[in-house]
C-alpha cells in the first residue's frame, strides 16, 4: 500500500512539473503617466476631475427653440475673473439634404465684460432641422482663445 501511495505521489509531482500555468497581469501593456492615469481606464479620469476646457470661459449655453412663428436663438457665455471681452457671431443654418444653408448671421456680438447674453428671433418654417452656431473669441488679461458652440433642433 505504501508503494502505491508513493507511486501516485510521484506521478502527481511529475505531471504537475510539465504543466505551467501563467496569469497575465491586468496592467500588462498599459502605459501609466506620471499622474497615474491610463488611457484604457476612463473611470480614472473621472476620479481626478476634469481638466479646464477654456482659460477664460467658465460656462456656456447655446439653445435653439421654436416659439410658434420662428426660431429663438440664445447664447450665454460667462467668463472667469480674467476674462475682459467676448466677441462673436451667431449663425443660423437650415438643413437642405445632407448639408446646411446659412439663413442669417448676427455678427459683431460683443461685450466689454466677463459675460455675453443675447437672444435673437428669426422666422422659420416647421418640419426642418436647424443648426445654431456661435463662433467667437474670448479675450483675457494674457491673451485670447476661440469659442465655438453648436446645436441642432428640428421643429
Amino acid at each position: 500500500m505504501k508503494k502505491h501511495y508513493w507511486l501516485c505521489l510521484m506521478c502527481i509531482v511529475l505531471l504537475s512539473s510539465f504543466s505551467l500555468v501563467t496569469y497575465a497581469s491586468e496592467d500588462e501593456g498599459v502605459v501609466i503617466d506620471e499622474s497615474g492615469v491610463t488611457t484604457e481606464d476612463p473611470i480614472r479620469y473621472d476620479l481626478i476631475g476634469p481638466s479646464p476646457r477654456w482659460a477664460y470661459i467658465s460656462n456656456t449655453s447655446l439653445s435653439l427653440s421654436y416659439n410658434g412663428s420662428g426660431a429663438v436663438c440664445y447664447v450665454y457665455i460667462s467668463g472667469m475673473n480674467n476674462c475682459t471681452k467676448i466677441t462673436g457671431d451667431l449663425i443660423l443654418y437650415k438643413k437642405s439634404g445632407s448639408s446646411f444653408t446659412r439663413l442669417i448671421t448676427w455678427s459683431g456680438l460683443t461685450t466689454t465684460g466677463d459675460y455675453l447674453s443675447r437672444e435673437k428671433e428669426y422666422a422659420v418654417s416647421r418640419g426642418y432641422t436647424y443648426k445654431l452656431v456661435f463662433d467667437g473669441t474670448a479675450y483675457g488679461t494674457t491673451g485670447s482663445e476661440p469659442i465655438y458652440l453648436s446645436t441642432e433642433s428640428t421643429f
